[in-house]
């Protein structure tokens, strides 16, 4: 199963607070958090911890309101094939 994520403006907007070597331990453990399912907030120090904690939030509710819906497409001669329609619903 491919996994996806939005990396919103929010997001980038509270890390460019924080010093450069801080952002991209704070991006890299987003990612190893979406896809790898390891969890870096132990590693981050205080303040990137907090950012980093809040950006997990977000991105549980992206998930829960993202939407994926199978349907089934009749084809030529009787044949039905299998599709997949996925929303992500912004508020």
């Amino acid at each position: 199963m491919t996994k996806d994520l939005i990396f919103k403006e929010s997001w980038f907007k509270a890390m460019q607070h924080l010093p450069l070597p801080e952002q991209k331990k704070v991006t890299m453990a987003i990612l190893h958090y979406a896809f790898a399912d390891e969890d870096w907030e132990k590693v981050l120090r205080p303040q990137s911890r907090a950012v980093f904690l809040l950006i997990k939030a977000d991105y549980h509710m992206q998930e829960k309101i993202s939407l994926k819906i199978n349907y089934h497409v009749h084809l030529n001669n009787n044949q039905w094939k299998e599709k997949v329609l996925s929303f992500i619903v912004h508020s």
